[in-house]
């Protein structure tokens, strides 16, 4: 009966520090995922911080700053006045005035080829 008794004791002894080590084990594991967890919100609140923070600037600059001319034409005249602005490289506030130069020149150009009085065809010969 005692190697009965005693293989008992034993199991039960090999019971007991399975369930202690998987408690460790455990409890570490609920630490390293509790210290990731609240890494994860730190930086999730620092990212939102700082887009928070972003956003009211660029609306200040937004309110200060008046906004740039547009040159979203399908035409001639925004194509020229956009290869214009590229080509000087013209801040946003004298883009306009570009815009505005590039639009008299073809608007003069176009009276100027209306104004035109239209050529005369010949008539063809009649043969004899």
């Amino acid at each position: 009966m005692t190697d009965e008794t005693g293989d008992a004791a034993l199991r039960s002894e090999e019971r007991l520090e399975k369930a202690r080590r998987t408690a460790e084990d455990k409890a570490e594991a609920m630490a390293e995922y509790h210290a990731e967890t609240k890494a994860l919100l730190d930086k999730t609140a620092k990212l939102r911080a700082l887009r928070l923070e972003k956003e009211r600037l660029q609306a200040e600059r937004d309110i200060l700053s008046p906004p740039p001319p547009s040159t979203k034409g399908r035409g001639k005249a925004a194509i020229a006045a956009r290869a214009a602005l590229a080509a000087e490289k013209v801040k946003p506030v004298a883009a306009k005035k570009v815009i505005e130069k590039v639009l008299k020149a073809k608007l003069a150009k176009d009276k100027a080829t209306t104004a035109k009085p239209a050529k005369t065809t010949r008539k063809a010969k009649t043969p004899k």
